[in-house]
């Protein structure tokens, strides 16, 4: 009897072990995204902030600014000693909607990158839907689904663990590989776009460099989180590291996609400077060579437009909402 109550209390302190290990991931997880966001803070207002609104726009608040959200529930689900089991589940399941909600969002500037690498193909814009559509919806029934499963009692130590839960068959590891799959699809794309891009010259661009550098690292990192989610949920169901890396791919998302866009439009205005201030380029070929180049991502880039008429003369520009008739040579920008 006494050997048994030994080994039940030496569990608990394992359990209680591994779950401040855990809780404090997340507080990792957190200090990373605000440490990010006031690092980053003079980017984001020169490129987000004072731009006009855009797809782009909306897309990179949606996925960055949610994160707070869904971490911060996520921070009071672990931290909060006062949270009665009543309290716990929807607690813990609007911070997995919200966390839905960012993870969807940053997988619509993927999208919307490929479909701009690829010059605005319509074909290619359905199959990215279509695959996107697959994958989500059947994640999200089963999301919606698993949460009945998922029950609360009394916790031994409230300020350890508040909440704890019980988890049955829930299958959450299928979500996970469902965003492999479609990153795993987007990686593809876009590597035989840049094996494609390479052959033409195009990649030798600073602005095509960005965006297929960017798409790989993207690809690299969410890739081996997302299988990290899957083996885990798949061995350690019933561990407090059951859902270690939820809230660290949720980062990931929120930052990898944020810089898609800041470092695109850093190269993309780069581009427009750099060859309109080359004076043995000729002038219409700099501007058409510039258009296109903005062009491939005008739905995400900087608010900018370059249009061409066939006289040296008549060229104009506009950015930020400033349009001006001067002759190209005279704006010294």
């Amino acid at each position: 009897m006494a050997s048994s109550s030994t080994d039940s209390i030496a569990v608990l302190a394992s359990e209680l072990t591994d779950t401040i290990a855990v809780k404090y991931f997340y507080l990792s997880n957190a200090v990373i995204l605000y440490y990010d966001t006031l690092l980053n803070l003079r980017e984001d207002v020169k490129y987000i902030w004072m731009s006009r609104w855009s797809l782009g726009k909306c897309l990179y608040i949606l996925s960055r600014y949610l994160a707070f959200v869904d971490l911060t529930l996520l921070l009071v689900y672990t931290f909060d000693s006062r949270l009665r089991p009543s309290q716990c589940l929807p607690l813990y399941k609007a911070s997995a909607w919200f966390q839905v909600a960012g993870v969807i969002f940053a997988e619509l500037i993927l999208i919307v990158r490929t479909y701009a690498i690829y010059q605005r193909s319509r074909p290619m814009l359905c199959y990215l839907i279509a695959l996107h559509l697959g994958l989500t919806l059947p994640s999200l029934n089963i999301i919606n689904r698993s949460f009945a499963f998922i029950s609360y009692g009394p916790s031994p130590a409230p300020t350890i663990i508040p909440c704890v839960p019980t988890i049955g068959d829930v299958r959450w590891w299928i979500p996970f590989m469902c965003i492999a799959i479609f990153d795993l699809n987007i990686v593809t794309l876009t590597l035989w776009k840049a094996v494609m891009d390479w052959r033409s010259g195009a990649t030798r661009t600073e602005f095509i460099i960005t965006l297929y550098r960017d798409g790989f690292m993207y690809f690299a990192g969410m890739f081996a989180t997302s299988l990290t989610n899957v083996i885990l949920m798949k061995v350690m169901r019933q561990t407090p590291y059951f859902l270690l890396f939820v809230g660290w791919q949720r980062l990931l998302h929120a930052l990898l996609s944020a810089r898609l866009i800041i470092n695109v439009r850093r190269a993309s205005l780069g581009a427009w400077l750099n060859s309109t201030a080359d004076p043995h380029c000729d002038t219409s070929k700099c501007i058409a060579t510039t258009t296109t180049k903005l062009a491939l991502s005008l739905d995400f880039t900087e608010p900018m437009e370059l249009r061409y008429l066939p006289q040296y003369k008549d060229s104009e520009v506009s950015y930020h909402g400033e349009e001006t008739n001067e002759p190209y040579a005279e704006k010294g920008v």
